[in-house]
């Protein structure tokens, strides 16, 4: 049975073989998807520079140009997931690598058959994305993600790699007590965290550089987040707000995505709504201050006025009873006289005697 065997593996390899060469079958296209981590929603633990591996629940979709020709598409909108740890068609169907020539992809995340084409920008092809939501409930937004991988060959490299970047921006908040004097501390209880003016809908155009100086465009009316809602007392420690509560950990923050856009003053803000305890300074007791109100424009602190594709700002608010101590005080002196002497008044007693 052993001989058997061995005469048919002989054969088969006598079949493939031609002039002495072995012909390389034509493979199945399977793919190695990673994520350029700013904080994918999709996959929130990640490095903060580094890549991070696609999550395999998740799928994306592909479209795949041969030669550069925009009349031969390999692939053309297809669902990619991951099937027993390989990454391939989501469907019955088989993708192969031509025989010959070289292929563009193109990627993005999550899938929309109706809202996604690749459109011929300036002679490259770019995501045309249309009718994106972000969503504006923390926690359950989309995080866009785009790619793309140039010329690749089958004999070079059979599995496609695809690094997602991340078309969207990212904001989290963080809190704590800036009081200096000792006496002071303890006394700020932080009652809400807003951030409004964002916007989280519209269409993009990507860039020459998958999520590099996208274009977003048709943006909707903006959308006010909610970051925190409770009554908690404020310590020395930068702490990121998470909804009812804070934590040290930004993984567990109250962190959302946001169309990048440029700012404007008095627009993008934060707002805040804090109590300050009864306290003594100097002998004297100050009331309590329940609900004390204040917000800032996010355009005065933001580096190039804008939010940017694939940047997390993180906003660190400190709240301070350092100004209880600049009451106007006063020390009164009264100014000496100025004083001017009058010297060489003289008198001739014995003028007009004789």
């Amino acid at each position: 049975m052993k001989r058997v065997l061995t005469i048919v593996a002989v054969a088969v390899v006598l079949i493939c073989c031609s002039q002495n060469e072995l012909l390389i079958p034509r493979t199945e296209v399977t793919f190695g998807p990673s994520t350029v981590s700013t904080k994918a929603l999709i996959n929130p633990w990640g490095s903060e520079n580094g890549e991070i591996s696609f999550p395999e629940a998740e799928s994306f979709a592909v479209s795949a140009i041969v030669d550069d020709n925009p009349n031969n598409f390999l692939m053309n909108n297809v669902v990619i997931e991951n099937k027993e740890g390989e990454w391939k068609a989501a469907s019955d169907n088989v993708y192969l690598w031509p025989e010959k020539g070289t292929v563009d992809f193109y990627a993005y995340y999550p899938y929309s058959a109706d809202n996604a084409e690749l459109k011929m920008v300036n002679e490259t092809f770019r995501w045309n994305l249309t009718n994106v939501n972000l969503g504006s409930a923390i926690g359950e937004q989309a995080d866009p993600l785009v790619a793309t991988t140039n010329d690749q060959i089958a004999t070079e490299m059979p599995i496609v790699k695809m690094v997602f970047k991340h078309i969207s921006s990212q904001v989290v908040v963080t809190a704590r007590d800036a009081t200096t004097r000792d006496e002071l501390k303890g006394k700020i209880r932080l009652k809400e965290v807003r951030v409004g003016g964002v916007s989280v809908t519209g269409d993009y155009l990507d860039g020459p550089e998958p999520g590099k100086g996208g274009e977003w465009s048709n943006l909707d009316n903006t959308t006010e987040f909610v970051l925190f809602s409770g009554d908690e007392y404020l310590t020395q420690e930068d702490r990121y707000l998470s909804i009812d509560s804070m934590t040290s950990i930004q993984d567990k923050s109250a962190l959302f995505v946001v169309v990048p856009t440029p700012l404007k003053v008095d627009i993008q803000t934060i707002s805040v709504v804090y109590d300050i305890d009864e306290f003594t300074l100097n002998g004297q007791i100050y009331s309590a201050r329940p609900n004390q109100k204040a917000s800032v424009s996010l355009y005065d602190y933001n580096k190039n006025w804008e939010f940017k594709a694939g940047v997390r700002y993180v906003y660190h608010l400190g709240f301070s009873m350092n100004g209880a101590n600049n009451e106007i005080r006063f020390e009164p002196v009264v100014s000496g006289w100025e004083q001017e002497d009058i010297n060489d008044i003289v008198f001739d007693c014995f003028a007009g005697k004789y």
